[in-house]
């Protein structure tokens, strides 16, 4: 495998750790809290647009750790299939050359 393969393989996987790693570190900043506390604004009806604009961010917010994840689990695919072609195009050569020491 040659110098670039192995830098762009280390450079995707570091790439995709972080992902994975900040997807944590984001999904963690609301503290674990399955939702804020209700409003009390004194009125029902301005509580109830509270409460659902902040469930609202609650899940746009769990939606993007999900999407951070997921580009790290995407991010390591392509990381495995560039590596996969890599392999695969040595031993496509070693068939054709058998006889070449290089």
């Amino acid at each position: 495998m040659t110098y670039d393969v192995k830098a762009i393989l280390a450079d995707l996987s570091n790439l995709a750790d972080a992902f994975h790693k900040e997807s944590v570190t984001f999904d963690q900043i609301m503290g674990g809290c399955m939702s804020p506390a209700s409003a009390d604004s004194g009125d029902s009806s301005l509580n109830d647009t509270i409460q659902l604009v902040l469930d609202e961010m609650m899940a746009l917010h769990e939606n993007i750790a999900a999407w951070m994840s997921d580009h790290g689990d995407k991010l390591q695919l392509a990381r495995d299939n560039y590596q996969q072609v890599e392999v695969n195009m040595r031993e496509l050569f070693d068939n054709l050359m058998p006889d070449y020491t290089g």
